[in-house]
């Protein structure tokens, strides 16, 4: 059971680190179309 709690955790955090790519991306975009205005 360990092993399988384990796995879902690492999965959880790449989730979360993705998750966190895309936030900060979809933020610099909308930071670049204010800049253009």
């Amino acid at each position: 059971m360990a092993t399988i709690s384990k796995q879902i955790q690492k999965m959880a955090n790449g989730l979360n680190q993705i998750k966190g790519k895309v936030e900060s991306i979809s933020n610099r975009n909308m930071v670049n179309k204010e800049a253009e205005k």
